[in-house]
């Protein structure tokens, strides 16, 4: 019963936001989404354990959806959407982290450059998520959050797409 009465008074929120910006292959702004992405129960699990207990650091990777809704309980292996795997690379970009400066609980760390997809094939783009694999289309790994856009993007050869990840918390 104690146990139950702390775990309902727990408030710290792990948050992380996803600046997506679509440029034309001319270099003129298509789109703009600045959103909160959602911190999955796996990732807030991660979170956890690598900062009190047994967990591992891990190396992260930006990808695209296409389609499909999302959930707090998606893990990479078990999910309703779509990857996008319409790019140039066979491989999802890196993404590594630089203290926010000033460090603040809502902004803690942020992408040290946005990580670019280059678009292969036309097609529509409906959001964003972090994982700890970094093969395209491939449902292995840690996924740290996922974000839908508020709009599906269209997108054709040639575009590209940079993303900025800021990581925090709410308190």
């Amino acid at each position: 019963r104690e146990i139950q009465n702390v775990e309902d008074k727990l408030s710290i929120e792990p948050s992380n936001h996803h600046i997506v910006n679509c440029y034309s292959n001319r270099g003129f702004l298509k789109w703009t989404e600045m959103l909160p992405n959602l911190v999955s129960e796996e990732g807030a699990i991660w979170l956890l354990d690598a900062a009190f207990g047994v967990g591992e650091q891990k190396d992260w990777f930006c990808g695209l959806t296409q389609s499909g809704t999302i959930s707090p309980e998606d893990t990479m292996a078990s999910h309703s959407w779509e990857e996008y795997i319409g790019t140039t690379h066979q491989w999802r970009p890196p993404l590594n982290f630089i203290p926010h400066d000033p460090k603040t609980a809502a902004q803690t760390y942020t992408s040290a450059k946005s990580s670019q997809f280059v678009i292969h094939e036309a097609g529509m783009i409906t959001g964003s998520f972090m994982v700890s694999e970094n093969t395209i289309g491939w449902n292995q790994g840690l996924l740290y959050g996922i974000t839908l856009f508020n709009n599906a993007h269209s997108v054709v050869q040639g575009d590209s797409i940079y993303i900025t990840v800021i990581l925090g918390s709410k308190i």
